[in-house]
């Protein structure tokens, strides 16, 4: 297992990190929106282009807790080097597929599905990796950066460059994503970080070992909460992109620039949540961050039915994007700090299997309040829920010691 280097070294560790998971996001964010595009141009049923989503997504429910087992058992960086070298040769061979002529749902399918596994484990090993780079009162502003450039790079280059360059050769935004993959494990090589011996993993049986994730979050009040507040946030922002397409075209009539532009806004919006949240957590405390996060998007999420001009939607869309990405990197540096170090990459992997679980969820139950009423009202629902939500947690959050 890999230990913590304070110092010069601690920061030089970081900033390759930074630096490599910026770029895998960049390469990410290109093929996701290049995906869609490809598949739609070669696969005629719409049975099929949305299999591609579900083989993007089933991954995180299958993999979350086991691979959280070896992310324990063994180091996290060659883990993560693992992710990117096996993703590359994956995006490498599917282009010669491609190539050749090989070009169907089989092909796409397992382009989506392996670079997904990848994925799950780069994610889950670079989140129980931060605490053994840099120092726990800086685990705010490490995970902000993090996410920050993670979000420019993906959400929003990502998304701007993925089909520019899927229009001048579609495959590539795929050759380009192998790319960033390989630099990506370029950065990592330089990360150094000292051996340390860890006594308290012991390794056992698979399954007993994965439960201990589970059970150390379920087992505190706090965790508990936290991971239960982070299922139904998913599944609420999950829902409400879900119909975003349908609000801004059917009742705010805007052009599909206009969404493109509402969509960028949104993610600038989640930047933002991301560099500032040290700030605002040494202004505010972490239990009045945390609220007041519930409050904005309860806001944000009911004034959509009320305000009707194309504007306030845009501002709708920045608080909430801000307020989810603040909310998820506090209460991830709360589960950082809050874990035992030997069990940081199995309860990574519960709290990501619990996340992801409730996406579909949200996305489908939206579909129906938007099929019944219609998009605004189920906006304002999940403004309602977060509301009944922050009811629920308060009093957890706002009196829990570890949160002074």
């Amino acid at each position: 297992m890999s230990g913590i280097v304070d110092g010069r070294a601690g920061t030089s560790n970081f900033r390759f990190l930074l630096v490599a998971s910026s770029i895998s996001a960049f390469g990410d964010g290109m093929r996701y929106a290049a995906l869609p595009l490809l598949a739609s141009n070669v696969l005629s049923s719409a049975i099929s282009v949305s299999s591609i989503t579900v083989a993007t997504t089933l991954p995180w429910l299958l993999f979350s807790i086991p691979f959280g087992v070896y992310i324990d058992r063994y180091d996290k960086i060659k883990l993560m080097l693992l992710a990117d070298i096996s993703r590359g040769l994956a995006a490498v061979a599917t282009v010669f597929l491609f190539l050749f002529g090989f070009v169907d749902i089989a092909v796409l399918i397992f382009l989506a599905f392996t670079l997904s596994i990848g994925s799950v484990l780069y994610e889950c090993a670079s989140e129980s990796s931060i605490p053994y780079i840099v120092d726990k009162t800086q685990l705010e502003s490490a995970n902000g950066r993090l996410s920050a450039m993670e979000t420019l790079g993906g959400s929003i280059l990502g998304s701007i460059f993925g089909p520019l360059l899927f229009s001048v050769a579609h495959l590539l935004p795929f050759v380009m994503d192998a790319i960033t993959f390989f630099i990506s494990a370029i950065c990592l090589k330089r990360i150094r970080l000292a051996p340390v011996r860890d006594t308290q993993t012991k390794q056992g049986r698979f399954l007993s070992e994965a439960l201990e994730g589970v059970k150390c979050l379920i087992s505190d009040r706090l965790l508990l909460t936290l991971t239960l507040s982070g299922s139904v946030l998913s599944a609420v922002f999950l829902g409400q992109i879900a119909v975003l397409v349908i609000l801004a075209g059917r009742e705010y009539g805007l052009s599909a620039a206009n969404y493109g532009v509402l969509l960028a806004v949104g993610s600038f919006g989640g930047v933002f949540g991301s560099v500032s949240v040290a700030r605002i957590v040494g202004l505010l405390g972490r239990r009045i961050t945390l609220c007041l996060n519930f409050l904005l998007i309860a806001v944000a999420s009911v004034s959509v039915l009320i305000l009707r001009e194309p504007i306030w939607l845009a501002v709708a869309l920045f608080v909430i994007n801000y307020s989810i990405l603040n909310w998820s990197i506090l209460s991830t540096s709360i589960r950082q700090e809050t874990v035992p170090a030997h069990l940081l990459g199995r309860a990574a992997g519960a709290y990501r299997l619990v996340s992801w679980g409730s996406r579909p969820i949200g996305a489908l139950m939206f579909g129906i309040l938007t099929e019944f009423w219609d998009a605004r009202t189920a906006f304002a629902v999940g403004g309602i829920a977060i509301a009944c939500l922050f009811v629920l947690t308060a009093p957890i959050l706002l009196f829990d010691k570890r949160l002074r």
